[in-house]
């Protein structure tokens, strides 16, 4: 994903940069986010939508309309009976708050039926020309919003999402991070940490086959690397992911926090998630070699 070039007014310090919208939304985020769906979902209708039929029209966008009025507006579906003007749907939407605004992009991802046919496409294109652009603090990974805000961070997720050793840990983390309710940060570091361990268990197993390392921890597993020399990665990062695992395995799997807090922050979280992604996909990239 290529990192958007900045407009004259930003470059020559005429304007300050954009801050990160991670507790709010500007109105030109709004507007973009609502004519990428327009465009992708509704842009061929007319200025109404009824119950008679209709010759040459959109069957589809005309079904995303009533899908989006009824069952995310929760609006009469006996409205259509004296038609719906479409322009009602940009007002319902101006109406929302900032992160209802993100609940509407998400229910139209996942519900409705887009002029690009792949899930997966149309939420690489809305990372790329709306969120990415407005400096959004969310983008999709898969079909669902996360608070990542790095192009490069989330490549490094995603790519840990795609391999064959650990990703099911790593779905799950993705799934608490998308969440904005009841958020379990503890459990988002779990994961990731598990991924990593899952990982580092098929690793040791394809170097070594005279071991078992099904019954190691991660700690464990980064010292037969070390010792083994499995891997030609300095120490350095090596000694930092098994740091990474101890404070992990004593602060949270033991319930070991300060005492002024029971979670970890949104922000540690994130990074350790990223971590361990990059940790899995070093793993990854050296066994195909």
């Amino acid at each position: 994903m290529s990192t958007p070039q900045k407009n004259f007014s930003i470059r020559m310090g005429y304007q300050p940069p954009q801050p990160v919208q991670i507790d709010s939304m500007s109105d030109t985020l709004s507007s973009d986010i609502f004519n990428f769906i327009w465009n992708e979902y509704f842009s061929d209708l007319g200025l109404f939508v009824n119950n008679e039929p209709r010759y040459g029209g959109n069957a589809v966008q005309e079904n995303n309309f009533r899908k989006t009025w009824t069952q995310f507006f929760h609006r009469p579906a006996s409205d259509f009976s004296s038609s719906v003007f479409t322009s009602d749907l940009n007002d319902r939407y101006r109406s929302l708050s900032w992160f209802s605004k993100y609940d509407f992009l998400e229910f139209c991802i996942m519900n409705l039926k887009a002029n690009t046919t792949r899930i997966e496409t149309l939420c690489k294109h809305i990372n790329s020309d709306v969120l990415e652009p407005n400096v959004a603090g969310f983008r999709f990974v898969k079909s669902l919003l996360v608070p990542v805000t790095s192009s490069t961070d989330l490549n490094t997720i995603n790519t840990a999402l795609k391999t064959s050793i650990g990703s099911g840990h790593f779905k799950k983390a993705v799934k608490e991070l998308a969440k904005r309710k009841k958020r379990n940060t503890n459990q988002i570091a779990i994961e990731a940490i598990s991924g990593a361990e899952s990982a580092a268990k098929v690793f040791v197993q394809a170097k070594d086959s005279q071991k078992d390392p099904s019954n190691k921890t991660l700690g464990q597993l980064i010292k037969i690397i070390k010792d083994d020399h499995l891997l030609t990665i300095n120490n350095a990062y090596s000694e930092s992911m098994s740091k990474l695992y101890g404070y992990l395995s004593d602060a949270i799997r033991h319930g070991n926090l300060p005492n002024e807090t029971e979670e970890i922050s949104l922000a540690e979280a994130i990074y350790i998630l990223e971590l361990c992604s990059a940790f899995t996909n070093y793993l990854t990239a050296e066994l195909a070699d």
